[in-house]
């Protein structure tokens, strides 16, 4: 039971070891291939004259806060209603009578 168990233990610590020399010849090689984050666009400098021509050019009406900061124009302000200016006042709404 004891050699079982010595044998498991060399199996186990051998496909450890393989697995960590693959994942590094593979990460040396180039083959992982890792994600990356994307650059903060929100700075005009990483954009090219061109990109920075074509974002402020397709501005309308409504500036969001990204293309106020590439083309230096300020934001339009949200229009947005808040939810108590939308609720009910909270009197019940009459019901028709199912049944007289």
């Amino acid at each position: 039971m004891s050699r079982n168990k010595t044998s498991l233990s060399v199996v186990s610590i051998m496909v450890i070891l393989a697995a960590s020399i693959s994942a590094v010849t593979l990460k040396e090689l180039g083959i992982f291939v890792f994600a990356q984050g994307q650059e903060n666009l929100t700075s005009s400098s990483s954009l090219t004259p061109e990109q920075q021509s074509a974002i402020c050019s397709s501005v309308g009406s409504h500036v969001n806060t990204t293309e106020s900061k590439i083309c230096g124009i300020p934001t339009t302000p949200s229009s947005n209603t808040t939810s108590s200016e939308n609720a009910t006042t909270g009197a019940e709404v009459p019901t028709a009578d199912a049944g007289e």
